[in-house]
């Protein structure tokens, strides 16, 4: 077992994995700095003494076996032994150089039914996933997730000006895996869905014309922005009626008095001058 640690391309979300809510805070840190102590296919000698001066020299009484087990109960590692030989296994095999040497170590057994490994996704700095090639598109924590659902759902209750989604590409996938994990009720995905309807901005009655779409569905917050009615079209403001404008009354027999009376008096002052 090396004494120092390799150089491993770790998830920047790995902090924020559930599993860190049911062990305990040293579980947290082992099952953290593990991956640079393990091989390619994320093996290494399930020697507790020595891992626990590898992973926490500073913590002397530490459990190192218990602290394993925990991280066994959170499906985070599974520990095996295979002709004499015992291996501590993480479920998510770590990003690892191209020419990092083969494993020497017994993989699990295949009878093994409590373990599963799986590819972790590791993006590096050229955009790639990680190294070995085989990770698992549209899952989460490595379960693969049925998200083909999501894309007939929309393309059946989506209204009719909204473009159809024609292709569940591999991005697609995995952003509805993300989605569908935090809703997995189809009902739910069904009603926010018909909510489209309801308004006139999601069916291009904006200045620029956008329509709602698969891409604008999969987004974080929009599910929940549907489901709020938050882009629900508001009634327009009741208009108050208009009052009549008064019109003036018209008083044809005094007029016509009064257009008489001027004509003699201008009949009167023209004999004057006369």
């Amino acid at each position: 077992m090396a004494g120092i640690g390799k150089q491993r391309m770790l998830d920047p979300s790995a902090a924020h994995e559930d599993y860190h809510a049911s062990v305990s805070p040293l579980a947290r840190v082992v099952r953290l700095v593990l991956p640079c102590f393990v091989d390619r296919e994320g093996r290494v000698e399930d020697r507790p003494d020595v891992l626990r001066g590898l992973l926490l020299p500073y913590d002397t009484k530490a459990d190192m076996s218990s602290i394993l087990d925990e991280l066994v109960k959170a499906n985070e590692v599974t520990r095996y032994s295979v002709e004499g030989v015992s291996v501590v296994a993480l479920r998510c095999k770590p990003s690892c150089h191209a020419n990092e040497r083969e494993s020497t170590l017994p993989e699990i057994p295949s009878n093994s039914e409590k373990f599963i490994p799986h590819t972790v996704e590791v993006r590096h700095r050229n955009g790639h996933r990680n190294g070995n090639g085989n990770n698992q598109e549209g899952s989460v924590r490595g379960a693969p997730i049925d998200t083909s659902w999501l894309m007939a759902l929309w393309n059946e209750l989506a209204p009719p000006v909204c473009p159809r989604c024609e292709r569940w590409t591999t991005e697609r996938k995995r952003k509805a895996a993300a989605r569908v994990k935090d809703e997995p009720d189809q009902e739910r995905w069904a009603a926010g869905i018909r909510q489209i309807a309801k308004s006139r901005f999601l069916m291009g009655g904006g200045e620029r014309g956008w329509k709602a779409d698969m891409a604008w569905l999969l987004k974080p917050d929009t599910l929940t922005k549907l489901l709020e009615g938050g882009y629900d079209d508001t009634a327009p403001p009741a208009e108050e009626p208009i009052p009549p404008s008064p019109m003036k009354k018209v008083d044809m027999e005094g007029d016509l008095k009064r257009w008489a009376e001027e004509d003699a008096a201008k009949e009167r002052e023209a004999q004057a001058d006369g």
